[in-house]
């Protein structure tokens, strides 16, 4: 069976990496892989903190930096970690490393999550070293997308708990400038792709549920749209 992300004809498709798109990129970047962008302009002797990372198996093994994998809980796979990455353990609010020891952070779809978001944001600044690069991934709390995933969760629950932030890139944006010496330099607003509802209690719902989607796409009522922001931040 074909992943949703490898079928073109999916919302969650992400086409494969131009790595010769312009980087750092200027405001809207028009580019839907912003995080292996950033990967693939790193070298092997820079550092990449993964906040978040999950349970693997990891993408790592793809590209030339030093990855630092942190969660509160122990991977199911250390697949695609190469010999010079790590995995370390603890609580998420504290990176566990050193003031200005990184050249990038990773906060994909981890700020919603968090009552205070502004603590994340400046332990991501504390690692990075000046000129260091921090991405986000966030939802936009409006698109249907998020609202769903909000009513899901409050149902049945979550591993990661539930969405408590209401993010827009215009708040987001805010908050950094206001909070801290990270500035956005390039984004993309990322369609909705309903991935969650790969669920296995979920599955069966997400094809038909997608197909009235796009039939309502086809007629002009595009629910699809501006549902999740990538943003690439640069410690100035």
């Amino acid at each position: 069976m074909t992943r949703p992300i490898d079928d073109p004809r999916d919302p969650a498709y992400r086409p494969p990496l131009d790595r010769d798109a312009p980087f750092p990129p200027q405001g809207e970047a028009g580019h839907p892989n912003l995080k292996e962008l950033l990967y693939a302009n790193l070298g092997t002797e820079q550092v990449v903190v993964d906040v978040g990372c999950g349970t693997g198996p990891f993408e790592y093994h793809r590209f030339a930096p030093q990855f630092i994998a942190f969660d509160m809980f122990e991977p199911d796979s250390r697949e695609g970690m190469k010999p010079v990455d790590e995995f370390r353990l603890g609580r998420l609010e504290t990176f566990p490393l050193e003031d200005e020891s990184a050249d990038a952070v990773v906060l994909g779809f981890i700020l919603e999550h968090v009552p205070e978001p502004l603590v994340f944001l400046r332990e991501a600044e504390r690692v990075l070293r000046p000129g260091g690069w921090c991405y986000v991934a966030i939802p936009h709390h409006r698109s249907l997308e998020d609202r769903l995933f909000r009513l899901a969760t409050r149902i049945a629950g979550s591993k990661r708990g539930p969405h408590i932030q209401r993010f827009t890139f215009t708040n987001f944006r805010q908050l950094t400038e206001e909070g801290t010496r990270l500035r956005a330099v390039g984004w993309h607003f990322l369609d909705a792709s309903f991935l969650w509802m790969e669920h296995p209690k979920l599955r069966w719902a997400r094809k038909p549920f997608v197909g009235v989607l796009k039939a309502m796409r086809a007629v002009g009522i595009d629910l699809f749209h501006e549902s999740n922001y990538q943003i690439l931040l640069q410690k100035k």
